[in-house]
């Protein structure tokens, strides 16, 4: 389907709803529009679709993604459920940066090094242990280290390995002469969003049991399904491990079996349906048709789509179109 297709067929839409019930309420023609909207704005630029394999317009995406199915009650379904996909431009993660660093590292290392309001040196102090004692680093290379930092203006240490690379290259010896040599008092990591926790888990570990001074874990973005891993972490350091999520998604903002029952958007009982109907066609996998480990999400990054998001929206095969088309990572 083309977007002069869809145009079209949202118009008749609305003309079969002033025929059914009289009444002009234009539905499905104001959801295009605001889409259109957003799309010539802050989803302007989605990373996976400036390749030469896929169409930069997210209308034209849109369009081939309806497209996909020939039920008309399906596609004016799969119409609304667009609306309902966060996307998080690359101005929101600038947003994101500069929150996680004020709102939440900043009061984490005042409390952890005592410095407090009535010091007569406390900006002098509170820039010292920022700048030259924080060790920020990512936990993959999917979180932007060093936007982060030039966004932040933080300096002083200027190796920021993602810790999935340590834990699984790394020499502990060297690292901890670097911590040592470095003055490093406390370790930030950070991540753009975690979805199930599992990803995340191994290399936190290896730095609680490993580099023996404290840890703070942001993650910009965090799911439901992983605070439990991350809880299950803070008590098992002993006290020298945190984490505060910038952005924390609730349960009721997701689809599949995490949702709670009577709770969610209004059209979810319809999309989770949809779901089945569509992993019993296409013979999906039935521990990620909403996402790994069924996690159900509907969040698409600037950069890339989670795999915790449901796979309609970035399923790829030869008989699929995504609406985002996400770059898969490998194992890790």
């Amino acid at each position: 389907m083309t977007a002069s297709e869809l145009r079209n067929l949202v118009r008749i839409w609305d003309l079969s709803v002033v025929e059914d019930t009289g009444i002009a309420d234009s539905k499905y023609g104001r959801i295009l529009n605001q889409l259109d909207y957003h799309a010539n704005r802050e989803w302007s630029v989605y990373l996976p679709a400036l390749h030469p394999d896929y169409d930069n317009s997210y209308i034209a995406r849109l369009a081939n993604w309806i497209g996909n199915i020939s039920d008309e009650s399906d596609q004016k379904l799969l119409l609304e459920y667009a609306l309902y996909i966060s996307f998080i431009s690359h101005n929101d993660f600038l947003s994101l940066y500069s929150t996680a660093l004020n709102r939440e590292i900043m009061p984490w290392i005042t409390s952890l090094r005592n410095i407090r309001l009535d010091c007569p040196n406390f900006h002098d102090e509170v820039r010292l242990q920022i700048h030259d004692h924080t060790w920020y680093c990512p936990i993959s290379d999917s979180m932007d280290i060093n936007e982060f930092c030039k966004i932040n203006h933080l300096s002083g240490i200027s190796h920021k390995p993602t810790f999935l690379t340590l834990e699984k290259f790394g020499d502990i010896d060297k690292i901890k002469v670097y911590v040592r040599e470095k003055k490093i008092k406390q370790i930030v990591l950070l991540e753009d969003i975690v979805g199930s926790g599992t990803q995340s888990k191994p290399a936190i570990k290896w730095a609680i049991d490993n580099i023996k001074i404290p840890i703070l874990f942001v993650p910009l973005i965090l799911c439901p399904e992983a605070s439990g891993i991350l809880d299950g972490l803070e008590a098992y350091s002993g006290g020298t491990f945190h984490y505060r999520p910038v952005i924390k998604i609730q349960k009721n903002e997701l689809l599949g079996p995490n949702r709670p029952p009577n709770e969610g958007i209004i059209i979810a009982d319809r999309i989770e349906a949809f779901v089945e109907k569509m992993a019993r066609i296409h013979n999906l996998d039935q521990n990620s048709k909403f996402g790994y480990n069924n996690t159900g999400s509907s969040l698409v990054m600037f950069s890339n789509t989670p795999d915790n998001t449901l796979l309609l929206v970035h399923h790829e095969s030869p008989d699929w179109v995504p609406l985002f088309p996400r770059v898969y990572r490998g194992e890790i």
